[in-house]
């Protein structure tokens, strides 16, 4: 995998699941064919935003083997910025990846939010999702950490 940031205005939209329309995210995910992208929705330039995923691969007759890979951290993520967290190959027949949880996670230092972690899990990879609302709303779809508070200065991952 490549690493990759974008401003992308087409990686700015966001699934609406909110009944007050008015509400905006913070951070997302988006997913473009087999690229899935962290979305800064925020003001914020964030200090950094790192990345690691983790899955299952078949390893033989009825074996499965678990991976882990560590991809990318980004500095200085601008508001209205993506950056490429994770991507997914085509199989055979033409979806993605296989039908095994893909685990993604997200870990972010923010001026005004903090050190957050974000776990989001799903059968062949994570789709478009919000992460974090404006009013400190969580998606369901996903657990978030926090492990710092703004006041502190970051840590290096």
């Amino acid at each position: 995998m490549e690493p990759e940031r974008s401003f992308d205005p087409g990686l700015l939209r966001w699934p609406l699941t909110r009944r007050d329309q008015a509400k905006r995210p913070l951070f997302a995910l988006a997913r473009r064919e087999g690229d899935l992208f962290f979305v800064n929705h925020s003001a914020d330039v964030l200090d950094h935003v790192a990345n690691a995923s983790m899955g299952v691969v078949p390893a033989g007759d009825d074996e499965v083997a678990f991976t882990t890979t560590f991809s990318f951290r980004y500095d200085a993520v601008q508001p209205g910025e993506a950056v490429k967290v994770d991507e997914f190959t085509r199989d055979p027949w033409g979806g993605y990846e296989h039908d095994e949880p893909i685990l993604t996670q997200i870990l972010l230092d923010s001026p005004s939010h903090g050190r957050l972690k974000f776990w989001v899990a799903d059968k062949g990879g994570v789709s478009d999702m919000v992460l974090l609302w404006e009013d400190g709303f969580v998606s369901p779809m996903c657990s978030m950490t926090r492990l710092g508070t703004p006041d502190e200065p970051p840590r290096r991952a």
